[in-house]
């Protein structure tokens, strides 16, 4: 045969074999909603580098196991949303990125949901994704030639209802050189639960992990002037990077809550980022400090700050703080948003002014809402192409006080009233007539007149034993 053919014969078989080394992803991560007893919405959040290969239109190989249980399984995720760009440009930029053709880079966001059904109750469930291949970054080794992977953890055993955190922020940072720069997760939960967040090895296939290539260690993942400082509190991270280029950080966000007076993890999530680091002159806003060095400014309301980033309050205080946001560029306008809204629930966040922005939040926190609730601020200015953004948070932890729920009303001869007291473990009501018993946190009343109870709990604490 003519060697020439032989050779286009090759080309054209090579071009037909799928390269399965063709970087695409940049971020991933896995959550889930309780909905009944072993049923749950569970979904997978894929962020996808638009200079790559193109994502899938489902998802397959979603794995589901338990080691206690002696189970896994298979499924498949339908994509439910997207592409939705979510580059990191100012507006009019947006058309100029590697998703429309342009040279600054582009990531879309997919999602892929479904519900799921678990055959049983385990204590180490574990819904895990993995898609080849990641995108190229500095700080691991060989990365193109490995999977990006997530997962998320479920205990529910013994009827425990669980939601998985979720991230109200997406996993990718634009910065430049020399930037002094902060960046946050905004992890939420629902249920209240407190949370812990570490820095892990970045995983690929079967969560095997992917070691970051010397001198880089997973404390220290980047190239950056201040090294990474991390709090394990509220997830916040803040670096000086020094080298152009693509760099990975993974989290793990543990989800603690006490049952029967012990602490039990419940679930937890992992999740990768990509600082993405450019050669670029953008200023970065900052929040300004008073003279004491505190950025939380005129607190009030019974609060007290515990640490620089932590409030404590008790239920059925009031908060109230303002925050004052800067841009070294005089020009620069800014856009301030929180998650606080969904952290604490009828909380109000109003801001004015344009560089400085003056921020204000309100929240009076209601009875019985009790600990760790991670707020977090982001802070946009609308610089071309590259807009600086920082992030700041803090935990508003509301001590343990007792409450005697609201007023009720009763009718004479009618359905007798059911009285809650929450905060403590064992109560007392004064006084105990009309009480089906004083001495419960639930008892049920039938007064023969407008009555006042009083109940005092066990609890010892800066907040009140005490309620009406």
């Amino acid at each position: 045969m003519d060697i020439k053919k032989i050779i286009l014969i090759f080309i054209l078989i090579f071009s037909l074999v799928p390269q399965c080394s063709a970087s695409h992803a940049m971020g991933i991560d896995v959550s889930y909603e309780y909905i009944s007893p072993n049923k749950y919405y569970v979904c997978v959040n894929f962020y996808r580098d638009c200079s790559g290969i193109a994502a899938p239109l489902q998802l397959s190989g979603v794995n589901i196991s338990s080691n206690s249980c002696n189970q896994s399984f298979i499924l498949t995720l339908p994509m439910t949303a997207g592409p939705i760009d979510v580059s990191q440009l100012c507006p009019p930029q947006i058309p100029n990125s590697t998703c429309g053709n342009g040279t600054f880079t582009g990531v879309e966001l997919y999602t892929y949901c479904d519900t799921i059904d678990f055959p049983m109750a385990c204590a180490d469930w574990i819904i895990s994704y993995d898609i080849c291949c990641r995108n190229a970054s500095i700080n691991l080794t060989n990365p193109i030639s490995e999977d990006i992977y997530s997962e998320s953890t479920i205990n529910n055993l013994n009827g425990i209802e669980n939601n998985s955190v979720f991230f109200t922020n997406h996993p990718i940072k634009y910065t430049c050189t020399n930037n002094n720069d902060c960046y946050n997760h905004g992890a939420v939960d629902v249920d209240g639960d407190s949370l812990s967040f570490k820095l892990v090895n970045p995983k690929t296939t079967g969560g095997l992990p992917i070691m970051f290539a010397p001198p880089f260690t997973t404390n220290n993942p980047i190239s950056s002037s201040t090294g990474l400082q991390f709090n394990q509190v509220t997830g916040q991270m803040c670096f000086t990077p020094t080298t152009i280029g693509n760099w990975v950080i993974t989290i793990m966000v543990e989800e603690w809550r006490e049952i029967s007076g012990v602490w039990t993890m419940v679930g937890s999530s992992l999740r990768d980022m990509q600082l993405v680091v450019e050669s670029c002159t953008n200023t970065q806003p900052v929040v300004q400090k008073d003279i004491n060095g505190n950025t939380i400014q005129n607190l009030s309301g019974g609060a007290t700050m515990a640490d620089s980033v932590t409030i404590n309050i008790c239920p059925g205080d009031s908060l109230n703080f303002q925050l004052i946001f800067t841009d070294p560029t005089p020009s620069a306008l800014l856009t301030v948003t929180t998650n606080a809204d969904l952290v604490c629930p009828n909380s109000v966040f109003t801001y004015s002014g344009n560089n400085p922005d003056t921020c204000n939040f309100n929240w009076i926190v209601p009875s019985g809402y009790n600990g760790q609730n991670i707020v977090t601020f982001k802070v946009e200015n609308d610089i071309c192409p590259i807009p600086g953004i920082t992030y700041i948070a803090y935990n508003i932890y509301v001590l343990e006080g007792t409450t005697a729920g609201p007023d009720q009303v009763y009718c004479l001869g009618l359905d007798p009233v059911q009285l809650l007291a929450e905060g403590g473990n064992s109560f007392v009501w004064t006084p105990s007539t009309g009480l089906s018993n004083d001495s419960i946190a639930d008892p049920i009343a039938t007064p023969s007149q407008t009555m006042t109870y009083i109940v005092t709990s066990d609890l010892s604490s800066v907040c009140s034993n005490t309620d009406t």
